[in-house]
């Protein structure tokens, strides 16, 4: 199929060979003298299974296999030829051969598309950088896996994970829900990093016409969405209702079809406020008339059937979480690991939107509590409470010695709900109408604490006073509830792939979770940006790093 974007126009047909040379290749010669390129082992899903090729992003399956990941047998059914991790955990029905009946499938059964490769792992394959769309790549020199901080890796992982869940149906006539495996995340970076030079709004703020990364994106899922209801009949049977959509960019469905409406959309933005006022970053997206036709118009996240998904994080990212000790089996062992050792009683360290970019100060900057915060807090004891920018090379230990961890948007979401979960430290949400990785799924009272705008100035007080009952009743919580903001699936099967034996338990740490108390509805608009129109300042910079921090 021909396709072509202008961010990385040298791919115009596909699927070819290889799309695109690791950095790490390296040439050597043959007995001829003639250059022979010699190129680590890259992405793909579940690495094929060892059925199929790995074409730096997309499985090229052997004969009698096929699908994304080639765990399809010639007839359409799954065959997977291992038994994986997640599978032999989670469900004790599949047989030692991998295929599953329908009847040994628990529910909810769940349908996964198989989509042209433009919609996911030709975008893979066409990335100019190692880590970008892909959840890790290979080193020979480590021999094994190298992670990637892929900001927006969440939707490779889950579709990784469902393909291999022991909740996957291979006929559709059987599933509760069809999961939509699309990388958005990786195609709006596209535009962005490493070329073209330059980001598709450079002129939007200035109130002149611009090419939009978001109107793209919008444009992209319509196609999408024109693909699935012509080629199967699902959509069309409940108008979407039963299909699942990720939309893991920075501001998540704000910009996704209108038509997607009765869909429940995946998102890590799960921003509740009716007709927000604007973009809270700088892919601007409220622009006439396209607006219009996008999800966000009326609303960019509804808690009654959208779902607030944690983000992607390397597990380098939380090495030193307590909840990784061998001694961690349980909650409550969790807990007491978890507590021991907290010597701080606050921290927070990211981006504080104080260092102008591209010559434009960051008011609108995480609507500016991240600088209200500092402004607060930032000059207290730091042996008590830490706000700051400037990046620890110990940030996940600093996590995990403290008590509290900050919670605030950064460029739309960000990932600091995740980072102090995974690290056992209580997060205090700042956010207001804004929601965290399943928030209208799960208890989150029972393991966080919310402060509104209003009662910032009042925060550190508060924590103080806390009784200890109260703050170990959050621990414990907090200690069933962290294997939900992990993608310890895709790392346990990698681990497994490698030979190696796979990491701590979280189905054993796992407990049994109070459900949400009911879907909350924002009834205002935007309430917490301090910019009149909620337009982000023009900025000229590509990346979002101040100080070594990305968001």
């Amino acid at each position: 199929m021909p396709w072509q974007t202008p961010g990385w126009a040298g791919f115009a047909w596909g699927p070819k060979h290889f799309f695109w040379t690791s950095p790490d290749a390296t040439a050597n010669l043959d007995v001829h003298g003639a250059a022979v390129a010699c190129v680590d082992a890259t992405f793909c899903l579940s690495q094929c299974h060892g059925r199929g090729e790995c074409r730096s992003g997309y499985c090229h399956c052997n004969e009698g296999y096929g699908g994304a990941d080639c765990s399809l047998s010639r007839n359409g059914e799954i065959a997977l030829p291992t038994l994986t991790a997640e599978r032999a955990a989670l469900s004790s029905t599949v047989s030692v051969t991998g295929a599953v009946g329908v009847s040994a499938v628990p529910r909810p059964r769940v349908y996964v598309y198989e989509l042209p490769g433009e919609f996911n792992t030709f975008l893979a394959a066409r990335r100019q950088a190692a880590e970008s769309c892909v959840l890790r790549d290979y080193v020979s020199a480590s021999g094994g896996a190298k992670w990637s901080s892929n900001l927006y890796g969440a939707e490779v992982a889950l579709h990784e994970a469902l393909l291999v869940s022991p909740h996957r149906v291979s006929d559709p006539e059987e599933a509760d829900y069809f999961f939509v495996p699309s990388y958005g995340g990786c195609f709006i970076s596209e535009f962005n990093r490493p070329s073209p030079s330059h980001w598709l709004c450079d002129r939007c703020h200035k109130g002149k016409a611009a090419d939009l990364a978001s109107l793209r994106q919008m444009r992209w899922n319509e196609a999408l969405l024109q693909h699935l209801a012509h080629a199967y009949p699902y959509w069309n049977r409940s108008n979407g209702a039963d299909h699942l959509w990720p939309f893991t960019h920075d501001e998540g469905a704000c910009y996704a079809p209108a038509s997607l409406r009765q869909a429940i959309l995946l998102v890590h933005w799960g921003r509740t406020h009716s007709r927000p006022n604007g973009s809270s970053e700088y892919h601007l997206w409220r622009v006439q008339p396209d607006a219009r036709r996008m999800y966000g118009w009326r609303r960019c996240y509804d808690p009654c059937k959208d779902v607030v998904v944690p983000s992607w994080r390397k597990p380098e990212a939380f090495a030193a979480s307590p909840y990784l000790r061998k001694s961690a089996s349980t909650p409550a062992a969790a807990a007491t690991d978890a507590s021991a050792g907290r010597t701080r009683l606050f921290y927070f360290n990211g981006n504080l939107g104080l260092e102008p970019i591209g010559g434009g100060p960051l008011s609108n900057y995480s609507f500016g509590l991240r600088q209200q915060l500092h402004a607060l807090f930032g000059r207290m004891d730091p042996t008590e409470v830490v706000v700051t920018d400037q990046k620890a090379p110990d940030y996940s230990a600093a996590l995990a010695s403290s008590v509290f961890c900050g919670v605030l948007p950064g460029w739309g979401w960000s990932g600091r709900m995740e980072d102090a979960v995974l690290h056992g430290c209580i997060p205090v949400i700042m956010q207001d109408g804004i929601h965290t990785p399943w928030e209208s799924v799960l208890d989150a009272p029972s393991y966080s604490v919310r402060v509104r705008r209003e009662d910032m100035p009042n925060m550190v007080r508060t924590l103080r006073a806390m009784a200890p009952e109260r703050v170990r009743a959050l621990q414990l919580a907090l200690a069933a509830a962290w294997p939900r903001f992990s993608y310890l699936a895709n790392i346990n099967a990698e681990q497994a792939r490698r030979g190696r034996s796979v990491s701590a338990s979280a189905a054993a740490a796992a407990g049994d979770l109070a459900p949400a108390p009911g879907c909350q509805v924002s009834v205002t608009g935007d309430d917490i940006s301090p910019a009149e129109d909620g337009s982000a300042p023009e900025a000229t910079f590509e990346g979002r790093t101040v100080n070594g921090w990305v968001i």
